[in-house]
Formats: C-alpha cells, structure tokens, sequence
C-alpha cells in the first residue's frame, strides 16, 4: 500500500509464456504464432482504487532490473511487441514518440506524470503532458 495515497497498491510484476497464438497489435497487424519465449523482467507495477473498490489507474511496465529476463529495458506491451517480432523504435525515436505521446489520449505511456508519482520518485516523472487518470 501506498503511503501517501491509500487506495494506491504497488507491486512486482514478472510475465512469461510462449507465443503461442496471433497477437494483435491493436494498430490493424497481426503477428502468427512463432513459439518464441516471453521472458520479461521484472517491472513495476500499481493499481488505485475508488471507494466502490473499482480501479481508476494502472500504471506499469516499468523494468526495475533489465539485467533479467530476454526484453531487456522494454516491459509490458513493448516486451510483447519484441517477442512477437513487432516494431520497435530506436532510442531517439522513441523518446520522440514518448514526448508526442505523452499528450495524447489512448496512446501508451514511457514514464508517469510526476503528479502520478509518490514523492521520492516524483525526478523521475515528466512534468508534460496529461495524467495517466487522464488518458484513457
């Protein structure tokens, strides 16, 4: 449990399994099963609640030691991406579409808004751009 904000819950998070069925991307492609291995590293996760104890943010993918698993610094829906064979942006590309995404609804976030972040973590967050409540 968050200590600043009660109904806020924080967790680790490890995904494995095998690419056994077609994955969609939601952007119209589609990749065929391959057999290829998930193995992502841990990644950080959180959850917040309302009083009704219905979930109003998530918020993860954010690998905590890129030094496990086979996707490297890339967790949640990048990871899957990597293993499906999908597409992947270079680093300069990607911080582009991070910027550009970070203002937009519906669109996957990098980094939380600083807003969104316990206070000890608060550097860490962009200070652009809507909050995750915001996005979807």
């Amino acid at each position: 449990q968050d200590p600043t904000e009660p109904n806020r819950f924080w967790a680790i998070l490890r995904l494995s399994g095998t690419h056994s069925g077609t994955q969609q991307s939601g952007t119209g492609m589609s990749f065929p099963p391959s057999g290829a291995a998930l193995d992502v590293g841990p990644q950080c996760v959180s959850v917040t609640f309302d009083e009704e104890g219905l979930v109003t943010r998530y918020t993860g993918g954010y690998i905590v030691d890129r030094r496990q698993g086979t996707t490297g610094e890339f967790g949640g829906f990048f990871a899957i991406t990597k293993t499906v064979g999908g597409f992947l942006p270079g680093m300069r590309l990607a911080k582009v579409l991070n910027w550009v995404g970070a203002k937009l609804k519906r669109f996957p976030k990098a980094r939380s808004h600083e807003a969104d972040l316990p206070t000890r973590w608060k550097r860490q967050g962009r200070s652009h751009g809507v909050r995750t409540d915001e996005a979807w």
